[in-house]
């Protein structure tokens, strides 16, 4: 369903262009990986997602990567019990990737991807292109992305679709060497996004003089999102370093967020790697947000029970464990395990004020 999917975070522009965390250093020439998440929460969620990844060198100076990933999901949510069918749905998500990195120069790198994500009542296909480039110095580096994609939305079992969806995204970020033991990272992104935003199967209720009636969810057909932040990578002594970022997001919609993230990192050992680390998010809710619209018999032209755009706060903490196995044939061979923890406190939100999440992932590795 189209609300579920926003609800695991699905959507690839948010991954691109509004997250900004640090980037990845280091990474292997050629790297294959193959695991498995399993979502389960309080709310009759649960998402087991099945997912392979490669990159590999195909040339000196090029760079070809590809994954395929699923979400087999199985949900008996508030949404759906209080729909017009109240019985629970199963869906099966695929999605696959490709991309290609290019080295233009000894310091710049051009990359370019493709993204597509295919389910019974959706269709998103997306581009991006991004360009990084490191200072002589290499106490600098500036990466710019820009990406965009194309939704189409339905109903399951109905041929034509309910609405369609372009969005554009842009980002930067600036990446500061202070000392060796110290990095700093800036970053802003803007996101607009027109068309189709509703979901097909979310409906509210407007009550008053006596009466009630439901109607489809009515949003703006435009939205413009922004993100701003920055944050501090800390090698306070081999072999610990922290990192702290903080987060700025907002919309015109009338959404404002504050995200603050610390996470610890640990090598004890050659090609081990522990993590651990906390998120905490506090959001108001969009302007239109109302957990009860009591204006009969007058109809908002605006209305939504969007979980999401309503005013609310989590939680999250996470456990990391790279583990190295053996080297066989030119590759390291290793394991990720991964668990973590979401509490989210909805408010105005009477069908459903707190939910609790749990993730648990194991991915098998090889690079070398």
């Amino acid at each position: 369903m189209a609300a579920t999917r926003a609800t695991i975070g699905c959507h690839t522009l948010v991954a691109l262009g509004l997250v900004l965390s640090p980037g990845t250093s280091g990474r292997a020439d050629d790297r294959v990986g193959a695991g498995i998440t399993y979502h389960t929460d309080t709310d009759g969620l649960t998402v087991t997602h099945p997912a392979a990844s490669a990159r590999i060198a195909a040339g000196e100076d090029v760079h070809v990567s590809a994954g395929y990933q699923a979400d087999v999901i199985s949900a008996a949510t508030v949404d759906v019990r209080t729909a017009a069918s109240s019985r629970p749905f199963e869906e099966v998500r695929h999605g696959a990737d490709a991309g290609v990195d290019v080295a233009l120069a000894r310091l710049t790198t051009l990359s370019a991807g493709y993204a597509l994500s295919v389910s019974p009542d959706y269709l998103s296909n997306a581009l991006s292109v991004s360009l990084r480039h490191e200072l002589d110095d290499r106490r600098h580096a500036l990466t710019f992305a820009l990406s965009g994609a194309h939704d189409s939305v339905g109903r399951f079992g109905d041929p034509a679709p309910t609405g369609e969806a372009l969005t554009l995204a842009a980002s930067a970020r600036w990446a500061i060497v202070l000392s060796r033991d110290a990095v700093v990272d800036l970053g802003g992104a803007v996101e607009h996004r027109r068309g189709y935003m509703e979901s097909p199967y979310r409906f509210v209720t407007v009550a008053g003089a006596g009466s009630q009636v439901r109607l489809p969810e009515e949003v703006p057909d435009e939205r413009w999102r922004f993100a701003v932040g920055g944050g501090l990578r800390w090698a306070i002594a081999e072999p610990f370093y922290v990192r702290a970022s903080y987060r700025l997001h907002a919309d015109d919609w009338g959404v404002l967020g504050h995200t603050v993230t610390v996470s610890g990192h640990l090598a004890p050992a050659p090609g081990w790697l522990v993590t651990v680390s906390g998120r905490s998010l506090a959001q108001r809710g969009a302007t239109f947000y109302s957990g009860a619209y009591a204006t009969l018999p007058d109809i908002p032209v605006l209305r939504t029970r969007d979980r999401t755009l309503a005013p609310h706060w989590s939680l999250a903490a996470e456990a990391d464990v790279r583990i190295p196995f053996a080297r066989v044939g030119g590759f390291d061979l290793g394991a990720r395990v991964r668990g973590a923890v979401l509490w989210h406190r909805y408010f105005d939100t009477p069908l459903l004020p707190e939910r609790t999440s749990f993730q648990a992932s194991l991915t098998l590795i090889a690079e070398r």
